[in-house]
C-alpha cells in the first residue's frame, strides 16, 4: 500500500492534490484541520492507494493470524483494539509517524479480512472476495456486489486458472449491463432541462454549471431560470449567475409559461432549477407534475448526491417515475466518488445517466460521462472522462 500525507489551504485542494498523486479514487484514511508551521490554518489528509494488483488474487496475503479466531472466524475484539490504537495516534497528531503509516496499512488489511468474514456464508468462494471489495469501494451496495460477482463466478471453473483478459472483458460487460447514458447530442445541445431533488444535493450549482458551460462554449444563448420560485439563496444564486453570464433569467410559475419555454427550447436551451422537494412529499411532486405536463419532451433530471445510501437513491429516482424523459444526475463526486452507486441505480431503474458534478467550480467541474469511463472508474483504471 502507498500512503501519502497531503496538506493544503482548503479541504477541496487537499482532496484534489490527493487525487493527482494517487489517482481518482484514493482511500481516505483521515482528513482534519490543523495549525500549519507558520501558524496559519491548513487541511491535512492521510490518503492511501493499494498497490496495483490483479482483480483476482490469492487472498492468503490478506490474512493475519491475529485477526482470526480459533475457529477461523473474525476476531472482532482484535479489530476494536487495532482501531483504538489507530485513533490514539491520530489524536496525538503524529501524522508522520511510521507507526501511523503501518497502522494505516494494517487497517486496509483488516478491511479485506472483514469482507471475507462477512461473505463466509455466501456462495462466493474466497478467490472472488477482492472483486467484491473493489465493487463496494466504488459504491456498489454489498448485496448488489455479491449478486454481480456470483453471476460472474458461474462462468469460470472453480479450480481452473483465470485468463485475465477474458475476465476483464466479462467484468466490464457485467458492469455495463443495463446501464445507459443520455445521448451525447442531448447533453451538448439540450432542450428544456429541469433539475429536481432534495435539499443540499447541489442541483442549483449543477443548473448554473450547465448554463455557464453552454454560454461560454458558444452555444445558442441559453435561458436560465427557476421553476416554482421561492425566495431564498438558490433563487438569488440563479439570478446572479444569469446576470454574470449575460443571459435571460426567468421565474416559471404557470403552466402557460412552461409551454412557452418548451417551444423556445428548440432554438435556445432552457435550464430550470427548482426548489428543494422531499421525494416523499406527494403534494409537491404532484404540483411539479402538473406544471411539466405542458412540456412532455422536457428532460427531468433527478439530482442525487453520491453521499446518499442505496435506499435514498431509489426514493429520489422513483419519485419522478411519471416523467416521460427521466435522467439521473449525480453530485458530490469529489467528496464521495462512488460511481458504482450511480451505475447500480441506473441499471436497476432503467433511467439513463445525465450529468456529473465533480466539484464546486463553475463550469469546470461539470462532466458528461461516457459508459466506458464509468466502468474504468469502478475498476480504478482512470477518472471519469467527459464528452
Amino acid at each position: 500500500m502507498q500512503v501519502q500525507i497531503v496538506r493544503a489551504s482548503t479541504r477541496h485542494r487537499a482532496m484534489a492534490e490527493a487525487k493527482r498523486l494517487l489517482g481518482p479514487d484514493p482511500l481516505i484514511l483521515s482528513v482534519r484541520r490543523r495549525r500549519g508551521e507558520q501558524g496559519q490554518g491548513e487541511w491535512e489528509a492521510i490518503v492511501a492507494r493499494e498497490s496495483p494488483e490483479r482483480l483476482i488474487t490469492d487472498n492468503e496475503g490478506r490474512k493475519n493470524e491475529g485477526s482470526q479466531s480459533a475457529d477461523g472466524g473474525f476476531d472482532v475484539e482484535g479489530l476494536r483494539s487495532e482501531l483504538a490504537e489507530f485513533r490514539r495516534y491520530l489524536g496525538q497528531g503524529e501524522s508522520s509517524s511510521p507507526q501511523l503509516l503501518s497502522l494505516a496499512h494494517r487497517l486496509s488489511e483488516l478491511e479485506g479480512a472483514l469482507v471475507a468474514s462477512a461473505l463466509k456464508g455466501s456462495a462466493i468462494s474466497e478467490r472472488w472476495v477482492p472483486l467484491v471489495r473493489r465493487l463496494e469501494q466504488a459504491g456498489y451496495p454489498r448485496v448488489e456486489a455479491v449478486r454481480l460477482v456470483s453471476s460472474l463466478e458461474t462462468n469460470f471453473d472453480s479450480d481452473a486458472a483465470v485468463d485475465h483478459q477474458i475476465l476483464d472483458g466479462r467484468v466490464r460487460s457485467l458492469l455495463s449491463d443495463g446501464v445507459t447514458v443520455a445521448p451525447a447530442r442531448e447533453r451538448l445541445e439540450p432542450g428544456l432541462v429541469v433539475f429536481m431533488g432534495g435539499a443540499g444535493v447541489g442541483k442549483t450549482t449543477l443548473a448554473a454549471k450547465l448554463a455557464a458551460d453552454l454560454a461560454l462554449g458558444g452555444a445558442s444563448s441559453p435561458v436560465l431560470g427557476v421553476l416554482k420560485p421561492r425566495q431564498g439563496l438558490s433563487l438569488e444564486t440563479i439570478r446572479r449567475c444569469s446576470a454574470a453570464l449575460g443571459i435571460e433569467f426567468v421565474e416559471v410559475d404557470s403552466i402557460e409559461l412552461v409551454s412557452e419555454l418548451a417551444d423556445r427550447a428548440s432554438e435556445n436551451p432552457v435550464i430550470l432549477d427548482s426548489p428543494a422537494v422531499n421525494p416523499l412529499d406527494k403534494n409537491s411532486i404532484c404540483e411539479f407534475r402538473h406544471l411539466l405536463s405542458a412540456a412532455p419532451e422536457a428532460e427531468l433530471h433527478s439530482v442525487v448526491s453520491t453521499c446518499y445510501d442505496d435506499g435514498e437513491f431509489s426514493k429520489a429516482i422513483d419519485a419522478y417515475s411519471w416523467a416521460p424523459k427521466r435522467r439521473i444526475s449525480a453530485t458530490h463526486l469529489d467528496e464521495a466518488p462512488y460511481v458504482g452507486r450511480v451505475m447500480s441505480a441506473a441499471a436497476r431503474s432503467g433511467v439513463p445517466i445525465g450529468y456529473f458534478s465533480l466539484g464546486p467550480r463553475i463550469p469546470d467541474d461539470l462532466s458528461r460521462p461516457v459508459l466506458d469511463s464509468l466502468v474504468d472508474s469502478v475498476l480504478r483504471l482512470e477518472g471519469v472522462r467527459t464528452q
